[in-house]
């Protein structure tokens, strides 16, 4: 076989590896009580990795072998920590994503499977690590106590606790409101 034969072999790989690329095709986002989500959509399965940095404090988050055909100028950050979202497309196919980050945050990050509702997803999840502050009521029946917690901005008490006799009957507690 031919030189000729071979360096068209190898543009043809090269020309089709752009197209088996992941392809962010929206993004989605929305801020809970504790923590704001950025859901990335995916044409496929991509694997990533997650940086938390400081000074400026930024999350980046690298995409392996994937292309963005989302926009990120119609999420609205307002009264998220979120202050922008940025991306370049690397040499080597890979997309970065950074965002700056305006308040103190926990991020975590994780891959959905597509199923028979959704397809392949990339969820970030930026945990808030200020305190909320909750206002205290309680009330007495006898040998009976319940106290709740409420949060400003919830739809539920954020914990509840049931004692009896002095000893905890029920405890509650709000994980995720969505």
């Amino acid at each position: 076989m031919g030189r000729a034969w071979w360096i068209s072999l190898v543009l043809g790989f090269l020309g089709a590896s752009s197209a088996w690329a992941v392809e962010v095709h929206d993004v989605r986002l929305w801020r809970a009580p504790d923590h704001t989500r950025i859901v990335f959509d995916l044409t496929g399965p991509a694997q990533h990795s997650l940086i938390a940095l400081s000074n400026p404090n930024r999350i980046v988050l690298d995409i392996k072998s994937t292309q963005l055909r989302a926009d990120f100028a119609r999420l609205k950050l307002a009264n998220t920590p979120v202050a922008s979202i940025r991306s370049a497309a690397h040499d080597d196919g890979d997309l970065r994503v950074v965002l700056q980050i305006s308040a103190p945050i926990d991020p975590r990050s994780f891959a959905l499977k597509a199923n028979e509702q959704a397809g392949d997803r990339l969820v970030l999840d930026l945990y808030d690590k200020q305190a909320v502050q909750a206002t205290k009521v309680m009330a007495n029946d006898g040998e009976k106590q319940t106290i709740a917690w409420i949060v400003d901005g919830m739809p539920v008490p954020a914990r509840i606790l049931q004692r009896d006799k002095g000893q905890d009957a029920i405890d509650l507690r709000v994980q995720t409101v969505r």
